[in-house]
């Protein structure tokens, strides 16, 4: 798995250059030093597997793990108008609430025009300690969740 991954376009680098200072997480010093970043594609609502992989993840989590550091980003393409995007929001929300997700989630209504595409959910594991940014594809592998977990529980490989 490589070190750093890049999203087309843009870096996640400069995606947690730009988040950090919102969540307090920079110079993070916290137990193990790990962040969850949670990329929603909105295409993936109607992908079963991709929704099943995503809501069994987040079940399999420890409550401060969500609570405390993890957020998504829902993705919204570039053809949406304005009364598509409120759907949208109107969606995110009823999917938050329904689905009793413990953090917080953006909707990102720029990501298809500043060239920001992920094709797809994913979860970028910010390792602080090890300096190590990780992203795993939806739905998720067994061996995926292990390095996931590993990282989280402060053993990364």
């Amino acid at each position: 798995m490589r070190s750093l991954s890049k999203c087309k376009g843009i870096s996640i680098i400069f995606i947690f250059i730009l988040i950090c200072p919102i969540y307090g997480w920079e110079g993070s010093q916290d137990r193990c030093g790990v962040k969850l970043i949670f990329l929603i594609d909105v295409n993936d609502l109607m992908c079963i597997s991709c929704l099943e992989s995503l809501l069994e993840f987040c079940d399999s989590l420890p409550d401060e793990t969500l609570k405390e550091r993890s957020f998504g980003i829902m993705m919204v393409g570039k053809k949406e108008t304005e009364k598509s995007f409120r759907i949208v929001q109107k969606k995110l929300n009823c999917f938050v609430k329904t689905n009793q997700i413990k953090f917080p989630v953006h909707l990102d209504r720029s990501s298809g025009n500043c060239g920001f595409e992920i094709n797809g959910s994913a979860v970028i594991c910010i390792d602080f300690k090890n300096n190590v940014i990780r992203k795993f594809k939806f739905p998720l592998s067994r061996f995926q969740k292990t390095q996931i977990f590993s990282v989280i529980s402060g053993h990364s490989e």
